[in-house]
């Protein structure tokens, strides 16, 4: 966590184009897992984010459609959400940016690819740099 909180302090001096977000509860809707919170620091299609389940991600999202649907993969340091899951998932985001803010809904999943496709959802907040 103390790495998390040096980059999200020093990176935004030093390059352009970066956000920080931060998520609140997750939910169930297309995933299953609830109760995850989130923080983590984007650069353009790549980001770095940690789990209140003490998962750390790094993601790339290079399908962006006008800045509204973006779509990747992320990779974690265990399975995420559950041990049942896989270290490499997909990522959907859909939101909508105004000013210096993005809202989105982010799905997490292994799309079936595991033995369980154990999801994550959330509504993030970005703030832009």
């Amino acid at each position: 966590m103390k790495y998390l909180l040096l980059i999200i302090l020093f990176i935004p001096s030093i390059v352009n184009s970066q956000s920080i977000t931060v998520s609140p509860n997750s939910f169930e809707f297309w995933g299953s897992e609830t109760n995850i919170t989130a923080v983590g620091i984007d650069y353009k299609q790549i980001g770095v984010t940690y789990y209140s389940t003490n998962h750390i991600s790094i993601h790339w999202l290079p399908i962006n459609i006008k800045n509204i649907i973006k779509f990747g993969v992320v990779a974690f340091n265990k399975p995420f959400p559950t041990n049942n899951s896989l270290k490499i998932n997909t990522k959907f985001d859909i939101g909508y940016s105004f000013n210096r803010f993005r809202i989105s809904y982010v799905h997490i999943s292994n799309g079936n690819r595991g033995l369980s496709n154990n999801g994550y959802d959330n509504i993030i907040l970005h703030l832009k740099f």
